[in-house]
């Protein structure tokens, strides 16, 4: 899938050269503004004007770097003016991403709709790519209908008489999942040859990406995923023994099991976009579900296994669904948050599958969570800086 980051952006990396000299103020928060790169004037490309400072004492101020009279508020997500514009137009913020350069500046990108100092609208694709995003049983149709490519049909339709036609069992699901990873590639490279594609915001870029991952993973989700439950019938087996002996976390019990609701019926989700949601909100309430809101990684992880624990019905597939889930994901191009969270719960239900059996002091079995590792406590702590 095509790697999409803010550091690309034209003003940033005009800005890293200006920051490698810039020394933080204390109590300064510094806020580096994105517009859309085509409403960018080659006037107006110094990086210092979208440049704002933000007083620990005035939060939710920002003050221009070079002149103290262009003023912005940020509020619910939108930007306004409040002094130094000819307009009142408020600007929506579409992301926001920390920062910090070589030098040690810290900095929050923000990528915009719409340049500040000259307003324009989004354009139409956008919302196009909105709606597309919203609908993910509809992604293939979006693609057909939406985006005129000579390229784009020809691998359309291979996917599809693809899907059609081939028996996928345990034998080569996974190849079929590396099969279709190129496929999402290419469908990715005809998409941003088309024109339009060039110029809107990265955030519908990646929401394009999340578009044709939707489209081409529809057609196989079902197949693929009952094609691993039979490969990893093995390691299911052994988890869902496993599973019985898992020790309670550190995360409240009465949270821990709700968190567990969302992948109760994971091994058997109708389509990928839901399977994805069910992920991502199980992960967020486990998370939510420990005392400590800055919780460390080697508390995170026993937690995820304390509520893989509790998904019911899951309990029988847990080590194949969170691979399948893990493996189709492409490891670029989409969410980077959300590979963190298949990754680490990926690596949660594997050690089901191969954790160590103890008796704890009242002789009683128990599965030994090995948490110690280091790559796993790496990888979550990862995660952590990411949020």
């Amino acid at each position: 899938m095509k790697l999409l980051e803010l550091d690309c952006h034209p003003l940033m990396e005009a800005f890293r050269k200006r920051a490698a000299d810039m020394q933080p103020e204390e109590s300064v928060l510094y806020h580096l503004l994105l517009p859309p790169e085509y409403n960018i004037p080659a006037d107006m490309m110094n990086p210092l004007l979208y440049l704002f400072l933000e007083k620990t004492s005035e939060p939710g101020v920002l003050t221009q770097y070079d002149n103290q009279n262009c003023v912005l508020k940020v509020q619910n997500s939108h930007l306004i003016p409040v002094s130094g514009f000819d307009h009142n137009e408020k600007f929506q913020i579409l992301q926001t991403t920390p920062c910090t350069t070589s030098a040690g500046f810290g900095f929050d990108m923000h990528e915009l709709g719409s340049n500040p100092f000259m307003p324009s609208p989004i354009p139409p694709l956008c919302s196009e790519i909105e709606s597309g995003y919203k609908n993910p049983e509809k992604a293939l149709e979006f693609l057909r209908v939406r985006i005129r490519s000579d390229k784009l049909k020809p691998l359309l339709d291979d996917i599809e008489n693809l899907a059609h036609k081939s028996t996928i069992n345990a034998k080569n699901c996974q190849s079929i999942v590396q099969n279709l990873q190129i496929y999402m590639d290419k469908i990715c490279d005809a998409v941003f040859e088309v024109r339009p594609f060039h110029y809107i915001p990265t955030l519908f870029k990646m929401k394009t990406n999340f578009i044709i991952f939707y489209a081409v993973v529809n057609l196989f989700h079902t197949k693929l995923l009952n094609a691993y439950h039979e490969l990893m019938k093995a390691d299911d087996s052994m988890a869902e023994e496993a599973v019985q002996y898992q020790s309670p976390s550190k995360a409240r019990p009465e949270l821990i099991d709700k968190a567990g609701d969302y992948i109760r019926n994971l091994h058997n989700s109708p389509n990928i976009a839901e399977s994805i949601s069910s992920v991502t909100k199980f992960f967020e309430s486990v998370v939510n579900a420990l005392p400590d809101k800055n919780a460390a990684a080697d508390d995170i992880l026993p937690a995820v296994c304390d509520g893989i624990s509790h998904g019911r019905s899951l309990s029988s597939y847990i080590v194949s669904t969170f691979t399948y889930l893990s493996e189709i994901w492409p490891q670029e191009g989409l969410s980077e948050r959300i590979t963190y969270i298949l990754v680490t719960c990926s690596i949660a239900a594997s050690h089901f599958a191969n954790g160590v059996d103890e008796y704890d002091e009242n002789n009683n079995k128990k599965v030994l969570v090995r948490n110690e590792r280091d790559e796993t406590i790496e990888f979550i702590e990862n995660y952590l800086d990411s949020i």
